[in-house]
């Protein structure tokens, strides 16, 4: 691989982590837990229990992932191809 063409795969990668993390702070840690308490959550007694029921969404989501990559990375490591096996379409 010529090196013009690696510079350009790097760059292309930094892009897609900078996008990637400013999506992650803006979006899932500043608009959508406040979308969720008073839009998603409106049916609710309390948007203290909006906020709640947000939380305890987010932890189970997290233990999910805590418990399955390591199982996931141990089958992309066997199968000797991770890029193939991160861009499957679920």
């Amino acid at each position: 691989m010529n090196d013009k063409r690696y510079r350009r795969i790097i760059n292309a990668w930094c892009m897609y982590d900078w996008a990637n993390s400013a999506f992650a702070t803006t979006i899932l840690a500043a608009v959508l837990p406040i979308y969720y308490s008073q839009v998603a959550g409106a049916t609710l007694p309390s948007e203290a229990r909006a906020t709640a029921y947000w939380s305890l969404g987010l932890s189970l989501s997290l233990l999910i992932v805590a418990v399955l990559s390591p199982i996931l990375g141990t089958i992309s490591d066997v199968m000797r191809g991770k890029k193939p096996f991160c861009l499957r379409e679920v």
